[in-house]
Protein backbone atom coordinates (compact mmCIF):
# COMPACT_ATOMS: atom_id res chain seq x y z
CA UNK A 1 0.00 0.00 0.00
CA UNK A 2 0.99 3.78 -0.72
CA UNK A 3 0.27 4.65 3.09
CA UNK A 4 2.88 1.69 3.69
CA UNK A 5 5.53 3.36 2.04
CA UNK A 6 4.59 6.79 3.54
CA UNK A 7 4.96 5.30 6.96
CA UNK A 8 8.46 3.54 5.76
CA UNK A 9 9.98 7.02 4.87
CA UNK A 10 8.98 9.09 7.70
CA UNK A 11 10.62 6.28 9.94
CA UNK A 12 13.65 6.24 8.03
CA UNK A 13 13.92 9.44 8.55
CA UNK A 14 13.15 10.17 12.22
CA UNK A 15 16.00 7.24 12.17
CA UNK A 16 18.85 8.90 10.05
CA UNK A 17 18.31 12.17 12.21
CA UNK A 18 18.39 10.55 15.67
CA UNK A 19 21.33 11.76 16.13
CA UNK A 20 19.87 15.20 16.12
CA UNK A 21 17.25 15.07 17.90
CA UNK A 22 15.72 12.99 21.05
CA UNK A 23 11.98 14.08 19.86
CA UNK A 24 9.91 11.48 18.42
CA UNK A 25 6.86 14.53 17.48
CA UNK A 26 6.39 15.15 13.51
CA UNK A 27 5.41 18.93 14.57
CA UNK A 28 7.90 21.39 16.08
CA UNK A 29 9.01 20.44 19.77
CA UNK A 30 11.32 22.41 21.93
CA UNK A 31 14.59 20.27 22.06
CA UNK A 32 13.98 18.98 18.11
CA UNK A 33 16.05 21.55 16.22
CA UNK A 34 20.01 22.52 16.77
CA UNK A 35 21.21 26.00 17.96
CA UNK A 36 23.86 27.60 16.31
CA UNK A 37 25.06 28.45 19.83
CA UNK A 38 25.90 24.50 20.20
CA UNK A 39 27.98 23.89 18.15
CA UNK A 40 29.86 27.47 17.58
CA UNK A 41 32.85 26.01 20.17
CA UNK A 42 34.20 23.66 17.28
CA UNK A 43 34.11 26.56 14.33
CA UNK A 44 37.07 26.82 12.32
CA UNK A 45 38.29 30.07 12.71
CA UNK A 46 37.28 32.10 8.83
CA UNK A 47 41.02 32.48 8.29
CA UNK A 48 41.84 29.18 8.19
CA UNK A 49 41.14 27.23 5.11
CA UNK A 50 38.54 25.03 4.54
CA UNK A 51 36.64 22.53 2.50
CA UNK A 52 33.16 22.97 2.68
CA UNK A 53 30.44 20.85 0.46
CA UNK A 54 27.39 22.45 -0.65
CA UNK A 55 24.35 19.96 -2.29
CA UNK A 56 22.46 21.72 -4.93
CA UNK A 57 18.65 19.92 -6.29
CA UNK A 58 18.70 19.26 -9.64
CA UNK A 59 21.25 18.80 -12.50
CA UNK A 60 20.92 22.29 -13.62
CA UNK A 61 18.58 24.55 -11.63
CA UNK A 62 21.29 26.39 -10.00
CA UNK A 63 23.16 28.36 -13.27
CA UNK A 64 26.36 27.14 -13.65
CA UNK A 65 27.26 31.20 -13.38
CA UNK A 66 26.05 30.93 -9.68
CA UNK A 67 28.24 28.54 -8.35
CA UNK A 68 31.55 29.73 -10.31
CA UNK A 69 30.57 33.25 -8.28
CA UNK A 70 30.34 31.14 -5.30
CA UNK A 71 33.26 29.20 -6.00
CA UNK A 72 35.38 32.18 -6.14
CA UNK A 73 33.66 34.99 -4.16
CA UNK A 74 34.37 32.17 -1.15
CA UNK A 75 38.06 31.05 -2.21
CA UNK A 76 38.42 35.15 -2.21
CA UNK A 77 36.84 36.52 1.02
CA UNK A 78 36.77 33.64 3.29
CA UNK A 79 39.69 31.03 2.09
CA UNK A 80 37.21 28.54 1.71
CA UNK A 81 37.29 25.93 -1.27
CA UNK A 82 33.54 25.05 -1.93
CA UNK A 83 33.22 21.90 -3.46
CA UNK A 84 29.46 21.61 -5.26
CA UNK A 85 27.52 18.04 -6.16
CA UNK A 86 24.46 18.16 -7.87
CA UNK A 87 21.68 15.85 -6.87
CA UNK A 88 18.56 14.62 -9.00
CA UNK A 89 15.58 15.54 -7.63
CA UNK A 90 14.67 11.77 -7.78
CA UNK A 91 17.67 11.02 -5.55
CA UNK A 92 17.54 14.18 -3.15
CA UNK A 93 15.35 12.91 -0.41
CA UNK A 94 17.09 9.30 -0.21
CA UNK A 95 20.80 10.48 0.23
CA UNK A 96 19.74 13.27 2.31
CA UNK A 97 17.84 11.03 5.00
CA UNK A 98 20.65 8.27 5.07
CA UNK A 99 23.35 11.40 5.08
CA UNK A 100 22.63 14.39 7.11
CA UNK A 101 22.37 13.08 10.50
CA UNK A 102 25.86 11.78 10.17
CA UNK A 103 28.99 13.39 10.67
CA UNK A 104 31.06 11.80 8.51
CA UNK A 105 28.79 11.77 5.74
CA UNK A 106 26.69 14.67 6.01
CA UNK A 107 27.50 18.08 3.19
CA UNK A 108 27.75 21.19 5.36
CA UNK A 109 25.09 22.75 3.55
CA UNK A 110 21.84 21.20 1.51
CA UNK A 111 19.31 22.41 -0.69
CA UNK A 112 15.79 21.14 -0.57
CA UNK A 113 12.76 21.54 -2.31
CA UNK A 114 10.38 24.09 0.08
CA UNK A 115 7.48 20.81 -0.18
CA UNK A 116 10.66 18.60 1.53
CA UNK A 117 12.17 20.60 4.36
CA UNK A 118 9.74 20.69 7.30
CA UNK A 119 10.77 16.68 7.17
CA UNK A 120 14.24 17.54 8.43
CA UNK A 121 13.99 21.12 10.02
CA UNK A 122 11.23 19.77 12.41
CA UNK A 123 13.88 16.66 13.64
CA UNK A 124 16.84 18.83 14.20
CA UNK A 125 18.97 18.46 10.93
CA UNK A 126 19.69 21.97 10.15
CA UNK A 127 21.37 24.70 12.25
CA UNK A 128 19.63 28.20 13.32
CA UNK A 129 20.43 30.64 11.24
CA UNK A 130 18.02 32.99 12.41
CA UNK A 131 20.78 35.79 13.17
CA UNK A 132 22.21 34.76 8.96
CA UNK A 133 18.79 35.41 7.99
CA UNK A 134 18.03 39.01 9.93
CA UNK A 135 21.72 40.55 9.05
CA UNK A 136 21.05 40.49 5.48
CA UNK A 137 17.63 41.97 5.86
CA UNK A 138 14.85 39.30 7.42
CA UNK A 139 11.54 40.46 6.84
CA UNK A 140 11.65 43.19 4.31
CA UNK A 141 13.06 40.25 2.22
CA UNK A 142 11.01 38.09 -0.15
CA UNK A 143 9.77 34.81 -0.61
CA UNK A 144 8.24 35.26 3.34
CA UNK A 145 6.29 32.20 2.35
CA UNK A 146 9.26 30.16 2.30
CA UNK A 147 10.48 31.40 5.61
CA UNK A 148 7.50 29.86 7.29
CA UNK A 149 8.33 26.50 5.78
CA UNK A 150 11.99 26.75 7.02
CA UNK A 151 10.67 27.47 10.71
CA UNK A 152 10.63 26.10 13.99
CA UNK A 153 8.77 27.82 17.04
CA UNK A 154 10.05 31.31 15.46
CA UNK A 155 13.72 30.51 14.26
CA UNK A 156 15.02 29.90 11.01
CA UNK A 157 16.36 26.62 10.33
CA UNK A 158 16.53 26.47 6.27
CA UNK A 159 16.61 30.12 4.61
CA UNK A 160 14.89 30.46 1.21
CA UNK A 161 16.83 29.96 -1.72
CA UNK A 162 14.92 30.78 -4.81
CA UNK A 163 11.42 30.30 -6.41
CA UNK A 164 9.77 29.23 -9.59
CA UNK A 165 6.34 30.32 -10.64
CA UNK A 166 4.13 28.73 -12.98
CA UNK A 167 2.96 30.53 -16.08
CA UNK A 168 0.86 30.04 -19.04
CA UNK A 169 2.46 29.91 -21.93
CA UNK A 170 0.17 30.11 -25.35
CA UNK A 171 0.78 29.52 -29.62
CA UNK A 172 0.14 33.15 -30.39
CA UNK A 173 -1.68 32.05 -34.22
CA UNK A 174 -3.98 30.03 -31.50
CA UNK A 175 -4.85 32.43 -29.04
CA UNK A 176 -5.81 35.95 -30.29
CA UNK A 177 -6.56 37.71 -27.18
CA UNK A 178 -5.30 36.43 -23.40
CA UNK A 179 -7.82 35.42 -21.46
CA UNK A 180 -9.02 37.91 -18.23
CA UNK A 181 -10.21 35.56 -15.41
CA UNK A 182 -10.12 31.78 -14.71
CA UNK A 183 -13.20 31.29 -16.12
CA UNK A 184 -12.43 32.74 -19.28
CA UNK A 185 -9.42 30.26 -20.27
CA UNK A 186 -11.28 27.02 -19.20
CA UNK A 187 -13.78 28.68 -22.36
CA UNK A 188 -11.02 29.63 -24.64
CA UNK A 189 -9.47 26.17 -24.09
CA UNK A 190 -13.08 23.73 -24.57
CA UNK A 191 -13.10 26.31 -28.16
CA UNK A 192 -10.09 25.54 -28.97
CA UNK A 193 -9.91 21.64 -28.11
CA UNK A 194 -9.94 19.17 -30.94
CA UNK A 195 -9.24 15.67 -31.56
CA UNK A 196 -5.44 16.66 -32.77
CA UNK A 197 -4.96 19.85 -29.98
CA UNK A 198 -5.02 20.66 -26.84
CA UNK A 199 -7.11 23.86 -26.07
CA UNK A 200 -4.69 23.42 -23.09
CA UNK A 201 -2.46 20.76 -21.91
CA UNK A 202 -3.02 19.60 -18.34
CA UNK A 203 -1.77 16.18 -17.49
CA UNK A 204 -4.72 14.10 -15.58
CA UNK A 205 -2.14 13.44 -12.70
CA UNK A 206 -0.44 17.11 -12.64
CA UNK A 207 -1.39 18.38 -9.34
CA UNK A 208 1.83 20.97 -8.92
CA UNK A 209 0.07 22.57 -11.90
CA UNK A 210 -3.72 21.65 -12.07
CA UNK A 211 -4.07 22.62 -7.75
CA UNK A 212 -3.68 26.41 -8.95
CA UNK A 213 -7.13 25.92 -9.89
CA UNK A 214 -8.46 25.37 -6.58
CA UNK A 215 -6.18 28.06 -5.37
CA UNK A 216 -7.90 30.70 -7.20
CA UNK A 217 -11.12 29.59 -5.89
CA UNK A 218 -9.94 30.04 -2.49
CA UNK A 219 -9.16 26.70 -1.55
CA UNK A 220 -6.68 25.05 0.38
CA UNK A 221 -5.13 21.66 0.82
CA UNK A 222 -5.06 21.58 4.68
CA UNK A 223 -4.74 23.94 7.34
CA UNK A 224 -3.29 23.49 10.81
CA UNK A 225 -6.03 23.76 13.57
CA UNK A 226 -5.67 22.81 17.32
CA UNK A 227 -2.32 21.83 16.72
CA UNK A 228 -3.20 19.15 14.05
CA UNK A 229 -3.48 19.55 10.51
CA UNK A 230 -7.23 19.11 9.01
CA UNK A 231 -7.99 18.85 5.04
CA UNK A 232 -9.27 21.26 3.46
CA UNK A 233 -10.76 19.73 -0.03
CA UNK A 234 -14.06 19.44 1.46
CA UNK A 235 -14.41 23.20 1.44
CA UNK A 236 -17.05 25.06 -0.57
CA UNK A 237 -14.02 27.11 -2.02
CA UNK A 238 -12.01 24.04 -2.70
CA UNK A 239 -15.21 22.18 -4.10
CA UNK A 240 -15.76 25.39 -6.40
CA UNK A 241 -11.60 24.82 -7.53
CA UNK A 242 -11.73 21.57 -8.23
CA UNK A 243 -15.04 21.44 -10.02
CA UNK A 244 -13.27 24.52 -12.23
CA UNK A 245 -10.23 22.22 -12.56
CA UNK A 246 -12.66 19.28 -13.59
CA UNK A 247 -14.20 21.09 -16.32
CA UNK A 248 -10.56 21.81 -17.90
CA UNK A 249 -10.07 18.14 -17.93
CA UNK A 250 -13.42 17.12 -19.93
CA UNK A 251 -13.97 20.12 -22.12
CA UNK A 252 -10.56 21.66 -22.65
CA UNK A 253 -7.68 19.35 -22.88
CA UNK A 254 -6.76 15.95 -24.58
CA UNK A 255 -4.06 15.24 -22.18
CA UNK A 256 -3.50 11.70 -21.16
CA UNK A 257 -5.29 11.24 -17.70
CA UNK A 258 -2.06 9.53 -16.31
CA UNK A 259 0.11 12.27 -17.66
CA UNK A 260 2.04 14.38 -14.82
CA UNK A 261 4.40 17.51 -14.65
CA UNK A 262 7.17 16.40 -16.61
CA UNK A 263 7.92 17.46 -20.23
CA UNK A 264 4.37 19.32 -20.44
CA UNK A 265 5.79 21.53 -23.37
CA UNK A 266 6.75 18.64 -25.66
CA UNK A 267 3.07 18.53 -27.16
CA UNK A 268 3.00 22.69 -27.41
CA UNK A 269 6.26 22.33 -29.82
CA UNK A 270 4.58 19.80 -31.51
CA UNK A 271 1.54 21.75 -32.30
CA UNK A 272 -0.48 19.81 -30.64
CA UNK A 273 -1.68 22.35 -27.51
CA UNK A 274 -2.70 25.83 -28.00
CA UNK A 275 -1.58 26.47 -24.48
CA UNK A 276 -0.15 25.18 -21.01
CA UNK A 277 1.28 25.78 -17.67
CA UNK A 278 4.69 25.09 -16.33
CA UNK A 279 7.81 27.07 -14.51
CA UNK A 280 9.17 29.99 -16.16
CA UNK A 281 12.34 28.34 -16.95
CA UNK A 282 10.40 25.99 -19.64
CA UNK A 283 11.00 29.23 -21.97
CA UNK A 284 14.58 27.26 -22.59
CA UNK A 285 12.47 24.20 -23.75
CA UNK A 286 10.16 25.90 -26.63
CA UNK A 287 12.69 28.79 -27.69
CA UNK A 288 13.75 27.88 -31.55
CA UNK A 289 11.40 24.90 -32.33
CA UNK A 290 10.97 22.52 -35.05
CA UNK A 291 7.87 24.26 -36.06
CA UNK A 292 8.92 28.07 -35.58
CA UNK A 293 6.06 28.56 -32.92
CA UNK A 294 5.23 32.01 -32.30
CA UNK A 295 4.60 32.12 -28.31
CA UNK A 296 4.18 34.40 -25.69
CA UNK A 297 3.50 33.83 -21.79
CA UNK A 298 1.05 34.92 -19.37
CA UNK A 299 0.29 34.63 -15.72
CA UNK A 300 -2.68 32.36 -15.03
CA UNK A 301 -5.69 34.53 -14.46
CA UNK A 302 -7.71 34.28 -11.25
CA UNK A 303 -11.20 33.82 -10.79
CA UNK A 304 -12.18 37.34 -10.54
CA UNK A 305 -9.30 38.38 -12.61
CA UNK A 306 -5.56 39.61 -11.67
CA UNK A 307 -3.21 36.82 -11.81
CA UNK A 308 -3.90 33.75 -9.44
CA UNK A 309 -2.29 32.52 -7.10
CA UNK A 310 -0.36 29.61 -8.14
CA UNK A 311 1.87 26.71 -6.54
CA UNK A 312 5.04 28.04 -5.66
CA UNK A 313 7.52 25.77 -6.09
CA UNK A 314 11.68 26.28 -5.54
CA UNK A 315 13.87 25.88 -2.85
CA UNK A 316 15.12 26.25 0.69
CA UNK A 317 18.80 25.60 1.75
CA UNK A 318 20.05 25.72 5.35
CA UNK A 319 23.55 24.44 7.08
CA UNK A 320 23.40 20.49 8.10
CA UNK A 321 23.21 20.53 11.98
CA UNK A 322 26.35 18.10 11.76
CA UNK A 323 28.35 20.13 9.67
CA UNK A 324 32.22 20.33 11.30
CA UNK A 325 32.71 23.74 9.41
CA UNK A 326 29.38 25.51 11.25
CA UNK A 327 31.28 29.25 10.79
CA UNK A 328 32.87 28.50 7.60
CA UNK A 329 29.70 27.02 6.29
CA UNK A 330 27.62 29.89 7.60
CA UNK A 331 29.69 32.34 5.55
CA UNK A 332 29.18 30.37 2.04
CA UNK A 333 25.84 30.62 2.49
CA UNK A 334 25.88 34.20 3.52
CA UNK A 335 27.38 34.25 -0.23
CA UNK A 336 24.67 32.45 -1.60
CA UNK A 337 21.63 34.85 0.14
CA UNK A 338 23.92 37.89 -0.62
CA UNK A 339 22.17 40.59 -3.42
CA UNK A 340 25.13 39.47 -6.15
CA UNK A 341 24.95 36.13 -6.33
CA UNK A 342 20.62 35.97 -5.95
CA UNK A 343 20.71 38.11 -9.10
CA UNK A 344 22.35 35.72 -11.38
CA UNK A 345 19.50 33.19 -10.31
CA UNK A 346 16.88 36.40 -11.50
CA UNK A 347 19.07 36.43 -14.35
CA UNK A 348 18.41 32.88 -14.58
CA UNK A 349 14.48 33.33 -14.97
CA UNK A 350 14.17 32.67 -11.08
CA UNK A 351 12.65 34.44 -8.08
CA UNK A 352 14.94 35.52 -5.47
CA UNK A 353 14.53 37.03 -2.00
CA UNK A 354 15.16 40.63 -3.32
CA UNK A 355 12.04 42.85 -3.85
CA UNK A 356 14.63 45.13 -6.68
CA UNK A 357 15.34 41.47 -8.52
CA UNK A 358 11.79 42.21 -9.83
CA UNK A 359 12.76 45.25 -11.76
CA UNK A 360 15.19 42.50 -14.43
CA UNK A 361 11.53 41.00 -15.57
CA UNK A 362 10.22 44.25 -17.26
CA UNK A 363 10.02 43.82 -20.98
CA UNK A 364 10.33 39.92 -21.06
CA UNK A 365 6.63 38.82 -20.92
CA UNK A 366 7.69 35.01 -19.15
CA UNK A 367 9.62 37.03 -16.14
CA UNK A 368 6.89 39.54 -16.17
CA UNK A 369 4.05 36.73 -15.94
CA UNK A 370 6.36 35.04 -12.95
CA UNK A 371 6.81 37.79 -11.12
CA UNK A 372 3.15 38.41 -11.27
CA UNK A 373 2.02 35.08 -10.36
CA UNK A 374 4.60 34.63 -7.80
CA UNK A 375 3.03 37.55 -5.52
CA UNK A 376 0.28 36.05 -4.43
CA UNK A 377 1.59 32.37 -4.74
CA UNK A 378 1.01 29.34 -1.99
CA UNK A 379 3.06 26.47 -0.73
CA UNK A 380 2.06 22.99 0.54
CA UNK A 381 1.08 22.58 4.02
CA UNK A 382 4.01 23.01 5.74
CA UNK A 383 3.60 19.31 7.55
CA UNK A 384 6.50 17.39 8.86
CA UNK A 385 5.42 14.75 6.68
CA UNK A 386 4.56 16.28 3.92
CA UNK A 387 7.62 15.09 1.71
CA UNK A 388 6.90 11.55 2.57
CA UNK A 389 3.11 11.93 2.10
CA UNK A 390 4.29 13.80 -1.40
CA UNK A 391 6.09 10.67 -2.24
CA UNK A 392 3.24 8.63 -1.78
CA UNK A 393 1.62 9.81 -4.96
CA UNK A 394 -2.07 10.53 -3.13
CA UNK A 395 -1.85 14.44 -4.49
CA UNK A 396 -1.43 11.98 -8.45
CA UNK A 397 -4.41 9.82 -7.76
CA UNK A 398 -6.60 12.82 -6.30
CA UNK A 399 -6.55 14.57 -9.47
CA UNK A 400 -6.67 11.36 -11.80
CA UNK A 401 -9.78 10.75 -9.76
CA UNK A 402 -11.03 14.64 -10.97
CA UNK A 403 -9.91 13.98 -14.14
CA UNK A 404 -11.66 11.15 -15.25
CA UNK A 405 -14.96 12.83 -14.33
CA UNK A 406 -15.33 11.49 -10.75
CA UNK A 407 -17.97 13.13 -7.80
CA UNK A 408 -15.67 15.88 -7.00
CA UNK A 409 -17.48 15.95 -3.29
CA UNK A 410 -16.83 12.07 -3.02
CA UNK A 411 -13.56 12.43 -4.25
CA UNK A 412 -12.89 15.38 -1.54
CA UNK A 413 -14.05 13.62 1.33
CA UNK A 414 -11.97 10.75 0.52
CA UNK A 415 -8.66 13.00 0.05
CA UNK A 416 -9.37 14.75 2.69
CA UNK A 417 -9.30 11.67 5.49
CA UNK A 418 -6.21 10.56 3.54
CA UNK A 419 -4.41 13.66 4.63
CA UNK A 420 -5.91 13.56 8.16
CA UNK A 421 -3.86 10.67 8.92
CA UNK A 422 -1.06 11.43 6.20
CA UNK A 423 -0.33 14.75 7.91
CA UNK A 424 -0.24 14.26 11.11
Amino acid sequence: MKLARFAAIGAAAALALSGCSNSGSTEPTKDAPSSSSDSDKTADAPAEHTDITVWLAGEADTPEDAVTYLRETADKELNVTVNVERIGWGDLIPRVTTSLGDPAQTPDIVELGNTQVQAFTTKGGFRDITGLWDSIGGKDLSLQGFVEGGSVEGKLFAAPYYSGSRVVFYNKDMVKDVPKTLGDLNKLAAELNTKDVSGFYLGGQDWRNGISWLFANGGQIATFQDGKWVGQLESDASIKGLQAVQDLYLNGTNAPKDANDADTWVPFNEGKAAMFIAPGWAAGSIAGTDKNIQWSAFALPGAEGGAAPVFLGGSNIGISAKSQHPEAAEGVLKIMLSEPYQKILAQAGLGTIYPEHAALAEGDPVKEASVASAANGVITPASANWAAFEETKQMEELFFEVAKGGDVKEIAKKYDEILNKALN
